[in-house]
């Protein structure tokens, strides 16, 4: 089985410019179409018969990104958008391991550094949505945030699956979350200390 995403504009573009033998050569069996904004039906866009399109449709439901899960089992979390994505649980800082289809982020490794410098347990491995929605039942899901070079840390407030809806940190910016946006964002503007003196004044 073949999957494969596609942003919207960019899959529009390429079939007014005539690339539609490219484009329906895939051979995908399954294409996501990635747009917050748009609903299967809103885009100019014919893929043919036999192909399945899964429309990326976050906003229209009140949301502002995605959860991406893994492509095999479609359980195991990856990455929010185009951000990578931390949990903070009771006992530890996780976030999904780089196993290839994750973006080795540097505030991803910004972020690592920070926390254990902080002293806050962190581990990289794999959670399921399940993982998560457990983990706040218990009163174990603390804060959820993304992190990424143009968002900084973004937190997560709300988390929509299989149409039960769950709040983090009572829909606001966690304590760790706000510290982590605190520190990083110090240091790249020079207002902090950078502990490992990656950063150079300049005149």
């Amino acid at each position: 089985m073949k999957f494969v995403s596609w942003n919207v504009n960019g899959l529009r573009a390429c079939l007014k410019k005539g690339f539609e033998e490219s484009v329906l050569g895939l051979d995908a069996d399954f294409i996501c179409l990635q747009e917050t904004k748009m609903e299967q039906g809103q885009a100019d866009v014919d893929l043919g018969e036999g192909i399945l399109e899964f429309w990326n449709s976050a906003e229209k439901k009140g949301y502002s990104q995605v959860l991406w899960l893994d492509g095999r089992e479609n359980k195991y979390i990856e990455e929010v958008g185009s951000m990578n994505m931390f949990f903070k649980f009771k006992d530890a800082l996780v976030t999904p391991p780089l196993n290839g289809s994750i973006l080795g982020g540097i505030t991803r490794d910004s972020i690592l550094q920070l926390a254990r410098k902080m002293g806050v347990p962190t581990e990289e491995r794999r959670i399921t949505v399940q993982d998560v929605f457990d983990a706040y039942d218990r009163g174990e899901l603390e804060e959820a945030f993304g992190t990424g070079t143009a968002a900084v840390v973004s937190p997560v407030g709300r988390l929509m699956w299989e149409g039960r809806e769950i709040e983090i940190a009572g829909g606001q910016i966690g304590a760790l979350t706000q510290r982590f946006y605190d520190e990083l964002t110090g240091i790249q503007y020079g207002t902090a200390p950078d502990p490992r003196g990656g950063v150079v004044p300049v005149a």
